[in-house]
């Protein structure tokens, strides 16, 4: 019969016109968010996701990691980004368009659920799937590749699917929850606990008579093959990454591993420590709306059946048990894959777990709403409950947990996307206390009880509270980084600008750099990165490698550089062998010392006016028309011998002397176009005298010298009128 339920998620034209414009204002505001983005921010995670989705799209190979790599759902709807886009920048980014789209598909799928089971009014269902949507996680994790962008909304798809054959107990809609289930173990592999529920689902509705022992033998039936086909399919994609990388999936039996010590006292009542820490970060980062969505949901799934209700009405206890038992199952499994370690951030990683959360979000908006949806449920007793709850997970959470968190590293800001606002605010996550007053304090101000007006009120503060702090978090943890990164794109430019990128290169991890690592296969996405370690003696397996740029290892084997890293002390090192007397011919490699002076066949340049720039800038191209390369300044640790420009302004009334540096280094026959700033808004040297002012006109001279060590020969004299 197909699933027409999907594609009428709403009953009456003004609830489509509705939603349909919420949802188009909230892909805006994420594909705007997207758009900010000038570099990917890629991690491990993200570096499979994209090396499986290049690969189904047949445009590149895996991604070589070193934690091992991730399953492939995730990257099938990330597929058609590499299949359209040749450029690897371009393709991340309708990537990220992907991830805002999807994310805010979630919004139609939460108001079908609020007005069919949970007897909301449109109105009020249309606010509180706004305001689920607007948590900060769901804002800002669209801007990286994570699975929560499309975890989340195939679990909202469960739960319609499962709601939907508890009412008709047709095949079809049975079918359908299977294939939802399936996509989420093909997702993330936390979802496997998602199996045996399943399972559990379908032996509970065949005993309660609503679906036939036909149906049922079929759906178990169907459980099991499509996990093992799912499983079939991740074994194929772990031997194309074996292929390519040293790194396979993890075994069923080690990650048996991680659960089986738990079993001990030991271990047991840290665990416990983890899992209240975890629940400390949703309560947290929602202000304590998740807390009173567990509360709503549980006094929903635990009071008096009444049978008088309409049959929607009583499905709803199936979708809540599905809801309660996904959110405790994945928070466990959670909890036991990140228990212990040497991160303090681990106690309180909560990202796994927000994947299935906004059911339960939406239950906490739907009680607070002063429509009182709930008003049989909830009140000043379960207000009291709510925050009962909160404070002694939090007291479990500080007791357990306090040393642990003041003696280890916070490395992943990652996991605390959700929070980031107030752990800023707190000074960081060291002020724990003072988080958990901030959250607990604006929970009560939304939870307790107030006049109608006041609700309101209250309740479009937390929408702006949840909408400031994902845009906080986007602008302080997303925006620098892909920002100020630009000038680090060496290498991985140098290659594709040149045409070089070889089939291979060796990667040495004795000098890992974790943003570059996967930067460089990231923009090279057909060649192949095998990893090796000097340190340990090991023999690169490429002739091209990339590793310390005062490697004597690779100097030994008879290795020469041809590219220097911006930022990073890394290199490009090019092994004895015909493509090292092919570079060699074009003038490629540096000099063994890299500050040692040019000789005069390389202080050939050229230096041309591109453009006035906009606030008095001049565009200044510099082009290498010598016979060797020349080093910037940003590739060296001290400006000692490095290649930069210098800039001398002078008029009547005075003279600025400044340095400007090329943004990488420069080839023979490259060339590059530097912003040169006006003289009173740049950093004058020594030379200077009373500063141009603006408005004045004036003589600029811009020459370039190899730093404290010699002057080129060439000058550049613009005559800049005055205004």
């Amino acid at each position: 019969m197909g699933l027409p339920w999907i594609m009428n998620l709403t009953q009456n034209l003004k609830s489509r016109v509705v939603l349909g414009v919420l949802v188009v204002v909230l892909v805006a505001v994420h594909w705007a968010m997207a758009s900010i983005m000038v570099l990917p921010l890629v991690y491990g995670d993200e570096a499979c996701y994209i090396g499986n989705a290049r690969l189904l799209a047949g445009t590149g190979v895996p991604i070589n990691v070193v934690t091992g790599p991730a399953r492939w759902g995730h990257s099938i709807f990330l597929t058609p980004a590499y299949v359209l886009f040749s450029d690897p920048y371009t393709a991340y980014r309708a990537s990220l368009f992907i991830g805002g789209l999807m994310i805010s598909l979630c919004l139609p799928m939460l108001y079908h659920m609020a007005t069919r089971w949970f007897d909301a009014p449109p109105r009020v269902a249309a606010l509180a799937s706004l305001l689920t949507c607007l948590y900060p996680s769901f804002l800002v994790t669209s801007n990286t590749l994570y699975t929560m962008t499309s975890f989340a909304p195939a679990f909202l798809l469960s739960v319609i699917a499962l709601g939907r054959l508890v009412e008709t107990g047709r095949r079809s809609d049975a079918m359908a929850f299977v294939v939802f289930v399936a996509l989420l173990f093909a997702i993330h592999s936390r979802a496997a606990v998602l199996i045996p529920l399943a399972l559990l689902l379908f032996v509970a509705l065949w005993r309660t008579g609503r679906l036939s022992t036909r149906i049922a033998l079929q759906c178990l039936l169907a459980v099991v093959i499509v996990a093992l086909f799912i499983e079939a399919i991740e074994r194929v994609f772990d031997g194309a990454a074996k292929i390519y990388a040293e790194k396979t999936a993890k075994s069923l039996s080690r990650n048996l591993g991680r659960v089986l010590p738990l079993l001990s006292t030991e271990h047991f009542f840290p665990f416990l420590g983890t899992v209240a820490g975890h629940l400390w970060y949703l309560f947290a980062c929602s202000y304590l709306v998740f807390a009173a969505g567990l509360v709503a949901a549980l006094r929903l799934l635990f009071g008096a059946p009444d049978e008088s209700a309409p049959q929607h009405v009583r499905v709803r206890r199936w979708v809540l048990v599905y809801i309660v038992a996904s959110f405790v199952l994945i928070l466990l499994t959670s909890a036991t894959f990140l228990h212990g370690g040497g991160r303090g951030d681990t106690v309180y990683y909560g990202r796994h777990s927000e994947s299935v959360i906004a059911p339960v979000l939406l239950l906490g908006f739907l009680a607070l709403h002063p429509a009182r949806v709930f008003r049989r449920s909830w009140g000043l007793l379960d207000t009291a409950a709510a925050v009962v709850l909160a404070a002694v997970f939090a007291l479990i959470f500080f007791a357990q947990w306090r040393h642990f968190l003041e003696s280890r590293p916070f490395t992943d800001v990652s996991a605390t996307l959700g929070i980031y606002a107030l752990q800023q605010l707190a000074g960081g996550f060291h002020a724990i206390t003072t988080i958990s007053l901030l959250a607990l304090a604006g929970g009560l101000v939304v939870l307790l009880p107030k006049p109608r007006a006041l609700q309101y009120a209250a309740l479009a503060a937390l929408g702006v509270v949840f909408l400031s702090s994902g845009a906080w978090t986007f602008y302080r943890y997303f925006v620098p980084p892909s920002r100020s990164l630009l000038g680090a794109r060496a290498i991985d430019t140098w290659l594709r600008e040149n045409h070089a990128a070889p089939d291979a290169i060796a990667y040495d991890l004795s000098a890992f750099s974790l943003r570059k690592y996967y930067d460089y296969q990231l923009a090279l996405p057909r060649t192949i990165f095998r990893n090796f370690s000097s340190a340990d003696g090991e023999l690169p397996a490429s002739r091209v490698v990339i590793a310390a740029s005062e490697s004597a290892f690779l100097r030994d084997l008879g290795g020469e550089v041809a590219m220097l890293e911006n930022y990073y002390d890394q290199a490009l090192w090019v092994l004895p062998g015909p493509l090292q007397d092919e570079w060699r011919a074009r003038h490629w490699f540096f000099p063994p010392a890299y500050t040692a002076r040019l000789p005069a066949d390389a202080l050939k340049c050229r230096l041309d006016l591109e453009r006035p720039h906009r606030r008095g800038y001049l565009g200044i191209r510099v082009t290498n028309e010598g016979n060797s390369p020349w080093v910037n300044v940003y590739a060296l640790p001290k400006p000692l011998g490095a290649v930069r420009i210098h800039v001398d302004c002078r008029n009547g009334g005075g003279s600025a002397v400044y340095r400007r540096d090329l943004p990488r280094c420069l080839h023979p026959g490259e060339s590059v176009i530097v912003d040169i700033p006006p003289p009173w808004s740049a950093y004058l040297g020594p030379d200077s005298t009373s500063p141009v002012k603006p408005g004045d006109s004036y003589r600029c001279s811009v020459q370039l010298v190899q730093e404290g060590i010699q002057p080129f020969p060439d000058v550049l004299t613009i005559d800049v009128p005055g205004s």
